[in-house]
């Protein structure tokens, strides 16, 4: 697999947000707009996950990605597809209500672009001579 560069992940990190907001305004039905969105949530941090595994292996960005995707993306897909038709606010897991979890991942969506960013300067910065690996 090839290395998806810090700044085309920052990048389609940031046009995904663009886009799943377009896709509530476009799709009437909502959960299929949700379901469009949730799968792009873990597409996008997966592709990331394998190339950063493949390659780099900065450890801190695994584990936000590996954080994110286990705690966030997949149990809130999971909630979204197996209790089809039921209102997304009314669902929970082990007690934890979907909503809390929807508004978690926001933050470790954002820790996400953070961790990349931090690896993107850190690798502008190496190849500047600046840091010695």
């Amino acid at each position: 697999m090839f290395k998806i560069s810090y700044l085309a992940q920052i990048s389609l990190l940031v046009i995904w947000v663009v886009v799943v907001m377009a896709l509530f305004r476009l799709i009437p039905d909502r959960q299929i707009a949700a379901t469009i969105a949730g799968a792009g949530f873990i597409l996008l941090p997966s592709a990331f996950l394998f190339s950063e595994l493949s390659h780099t292996k900065h450890v801190w960005h695994l584990f936000t990605l590996g954080f994110f995707l286990a705690m966030s993306a997949f149990p809130i897909f999971g909630l979204r597809v197996l209790n089809w038709g039921v209102e997304f606010d009314t669902l929970s897991i082990l007690g934890v209500p979907a909503y809390f979890l929807h508004k978690i991942s926001s933050y470790l969506y954002f820790l996400i672009i953070l961790s990349a960013v931090y690896y993107l300067i850190q690798e502008r910065k190496k190849n500047r001579g600046v840091v010695a690996k």
